[in-house]
């Protein structure tokens, strides 16, 4: 089961996942723009950043709550990512622990795209409610426990939300 901890409290060592993910610089945030994301506080560089931090969550918090994804996928640990071995894919923010890390997903970036994605993109209340496979959207999506599930409406995002651990959640 993946556990996202980490030692510090701010996420991303307090860096702006708006500016970091969009233009990949690393521009510290400010306390006055904190904004909670799947258990991390994330600290934003402005108003401006906050508000499309809100509007797209899972656009801006790095894939799998921050953990390197070349060492999930390749070894199963859940260590730490670290900002300054960040790389984006497909308007995704990845950390990896170091260089090597980084050069191993910059080689097959698809094999790590959307590892953190739950059901195969799939929503977990038809596939419960109705014992059927329908596909979910980017557009309603959320992250929860370092993992992105999407739904195929707003409205199943909401049955979810109410009772999320009612929902299988398979990889």
């Amino acid at each position: 089961m993946l556990s996202v901890q980490f030692a510090s409290e701010k996420a991303l060592e307090g860096l702006c996942p708006v500016t970091l993910a969009g233009s990949k610089r690393m521009v510290f945030g400010e306390p006055e723009y904190e904004v909670e994301c799947d258990g991390h506080a994330y600290w934003l560089a402005g108003a401006e950043e906050l508000e499309k931090f809100r509007a797209d969550p899972p656009r801006y918090a790095p894939v799998l709550g921050g953990l390197c994804v070349a060492s999930f996928l390749n070894q199963g640990l859940e260590t730490p990512g670290r900002a300054q071995f960040g790389a984006t894919y497909h308007g995704r923010l990845y950390l990896f622990a170091g260089a090597e890390e980084r050069r191993q997903f910059q080689a097959e970036p698809k094999r790590y795209a959307d590892c953190d994605l739950t059901a195969e993109g799939h929503c977990p209340v038809c596939k419960t409610e109705l014992g059927t496979d329908v596909a979910g959207s980017k557009d309603f999506q959320l992250i929860r426990q370092g993992r992105l599930t999407r739904f195929d409406s707003p409205e199943h995002r909401d049955i979810f939300l109410t009772e999320p651990n009612r929902f299988c959640q398979p990889k």
